[in-house]
């Protein structure tokens, strides 16, 4: 009876291991990459629906889809660099 359960446990182990790429895999393919230069237009033209800053990228939601995509990721760029890329 230990054995059937030993085999079990892998079942579920590599049932959860399938659930976990494919959210992974589905993600994304929701997510558009943009260089920050297309997210900073974006954020000019008012497009940008929000934005989570987090320590070395910007995540964020479109107003518009985006390639059919709403979301989406890009690098952060430090302020004197944005200023420079801008001009």
């Amino acid at each position: 009876m230990t054995k059937n359960r030993f085999h079990l446990l892998y079942a579920v182990l590599a049932l959860v291991g399938v659930m976990f790429v494919h959210d992974l895999w589905v993600g994304y393919r929701q997510v558009a990459v943009l260089p920050y230069s297309q997210f900073q237009q974006l954020v000019h033209e008012g497009k940008v629906a929000e934005v989570k800053v987090g320590e070395d990228r910007l995540e964020g939601t479109l107003k518009e889809p985006l390639e059919g995509k709403t979301r989406f990721v890009t690098n952060r760029v430090g302020p004197e660099l944005a200023k420079e890329l801008g001009a």
